[in-house]
């Protein structure tokens, strides 16, 4: 594989040699620059507690919700949270959005956390959902984990959460820059006009011709 950038330090001409062609830096290759960015993920694992993290609660016991956000805290997992424990409120709270997880009950007075669960793989799809319970048998966690939960964390051993929460969203934050650099594929696919299975090895020639320093 044969990489090489000329680049002027006012970076006015860059000459980019690729298996596939040279390309210069007019605007056709800017824009293919611009689209290929590779956001590189926290190496750590711990990123997504570095930030606050807003929690949804789908929960009645008010002061079960509080114990919760306590020991994520203590935990290290800085965060707000607002909860519901109506099917309605539940849902305008998705709607409104800016949630980063929910965390539910599995039982509640007026409302299910499998019903929950259901609304939340329609609405949000992206927001990772973790069932946190006082008491959950074997087989419901089975079916509740192959229904599209995340986790799910017994109320008699919060100190599973913070470890819970913060894979949760670590794996939520890849899935999401899968998705977009598979975007960002197809679109610089269509702009070169080649085939899908031949851009993988360019646009690794080009992101690492473009981190070469000048």
């Amino acid at each position: 594989m044969l990489v090489s950038v000329v680049a002027a330090h006012d970076m006015t001409h860059v000459s980019i040699n690729t298996n596939y062609g040279v390309f210069d830096r007019d605007q056709r290759l800017q824009r293919v620059l611009e689209m290929v960015t590779f956001i590189p993920l926290d190496p750590s694992g711990t990123g997504a507690a570095a930030v606050l993290v807003r929690v949804l609660f789908v929960e009645d016991v008010e002061t079960d919700s509080e114990l919760a956000v306590r020991r994520l805290q203590t935990d290290g997992v800085a965060c707000t949270y607002e909860r519901v424990e109506t099917e309605q409120a539940y849902l305008d709270a998705l709607r409104t959005g800016g949630h980063d997880i929910i965390l539910s009950d599995f039982s509640l007075p007026q409302f299910d956390g499998m019903t929950a669960l259901a609304i939340a793989k329609r609405e949000r799809p992206d927001v990772p959902f973790i069932f946190v319970s006082g008491t959950i048998g074997e087989e419901r966690a089975i079916e509740a984990l192959r229904c599209g939960a995340v986790d799910y964390v017994l109320k008699s051993n919060l100190k599973r959460l913070a470890p819970a929460v913060t894979r949760a969203l670590r794996e939520a934050e890849q899935h999401r820059e899968r998705a977009a650099q598979g975007a960002r594929i197809e679109r610089l696919t269509r702009i070169l006009g080649r085939p899908l299975h031949t851009y993988r090895a360019f646009a690794t020639q080009i992101a690492e011709a473009a981190a070469e320093p000048a």
